[in-house]
């Protein structure tokens, strides 16, 4: 798989991210996770652009955590655009907050409808 990853293949880059940052055969390095999945971003693949997302927003960064949330999310990722939702929920922008939240419950995320139906009751 390094091989790949090494070579530019997107998918085996992105494995190499999340092994790195679970631990999974390999001393657990959140910057490997960083570099990696970085990488793979870059190159389109939604899923590293969640998880890099999710990565800078566990170290505090959240303007580069929206970043990569919002390319993800026009790129239909529902857990990106659920991610997105909640990331403008914390920082009281409800309305940003719904639109994405919405576009999540139209792309099946399992937690979306109740997310919108707590914004609404909270709204009321």
């Amino acid at each position: 798989m390094m091989r790949a990853a090494e070579a530019g293949h997107s998918a085996a880059q992105n494995n190499i991210g999340l092994s790195y940052l679970h631990g999974l055969g390999v001393k657990q390095d959140d910057k490997e996770a960083f570099a990696w999945f970085e990488k793979s971003a870059k190159q389109g693949l939604t899923y590293a652009q969640s998880e890099l997302a999710m990565l800078y927003y566990r170290h505090g960064d959240t303007k580069k955590a929206r970043q990569w949330w919002l390319i993800a999310a026009n790129a239909n990722d529902e857990y990106a655009q659920f991610n997105l939702a909640s990331l403008f929920l914390e920082q009281n922008n409800s309305k940003q907050a719904t639109y994405w939240f919405d576009k999540a419950r139209k792309n099946k995320h399992p937690q979306a409808q109740t997310a919108l139906d707590k914004l609404g009751e909270n709204n009321e």
